[in-house]
């Protein structure tokens, strides 16, 4: 099953969106479109596996199976879903495939993370002296540097 919402973007197309109502659908279940240039009329129909997941999904002969879908909801990567045999076999965790980074639908999305600056100490002569955030290669912890 996958689930698809009313007025969602059909992937890899900007100006199509879904006209059927939310729900879950069959991999193969026909699901209606509308252009932005007109919401209120259906002008075509795609799989609710197409809908969701694009055209690389016409790769594999045979629908989805629930394991594949899982692991395209997780962001795993469509090369390592399509065609793989152990995770249409049920072999493979299809959360295994998880990506560690989330999709990212916008620029908005992204967080600034913070830049780690280095301490300022007083030398013995009261000039301010930078100090690396880290060890430098060859150093020994707990040695001074000249």
């Amino acid at each position: 099953m996958i689930t698809i919402n009313k007025d969602e973007p059909v992937l890899n197309h900007t100006n199509l969106f879904v006209f059927s109502p939310s729900g879950d659908y069959e991999e193969t279940d026909l699901i209606e479109c509308y252009s932005s240039d007109n919401p209120s009329i259906a002008i075509c129909a795609f799989s609710a596996q197409y809908v969701k997941f694009g055209g690389a999904v016409y790769q594999q002969e045979q629908p989805l199976t629930p394991d594949q879908i899982s692991a395209l909801e997780v962001n795993a990567p469509m090369e390592v879903v399509i065609n793989n045999q152990d995770l249409i076999d049920g072999k493979i965790d299809p959360l295994s495939l998880a990506q560690n980074t989330p999709v990212i639908d916008s620029v908005n999305q992204v967080e600034e993370k913070p830049v780690k600056k280095p301490k300022v100490i007083q030398d013995l002569e009261g000039v301010a002296t930078e100090t690396a955030a880290e060890p430098v290669v060859g150093d020994v912890v707990g040695e001074d540097r000249d």
